[in-house]
């Protein structure tokens, strides 16, 4: 079986590409799980409250 001279860096390329990958989206899913449980600010509802 003959390995094109390219096919070394093409593998390490997929690899860093998919650790990238899978890092980032644990790190948005985590994001997204801790501001579900996080209170909301009071600054950021300050200016959505009717008054009159």
């Amino acid at each position: 079986m003959y390995l094109d001279p390219g096919f070394g860096s093409m593998l390490i390329q997929a690899i860093v590409g998919g650790i990238a990958v899978v890092g980032s989206s644990f790190y948005l899913f985590r994001q997204k799980i801790k501001s579900f449980f996080q209170k909301p600010d009071k600054k950021e509802n300050a200016g959505t409250q009717d008054t009159e």
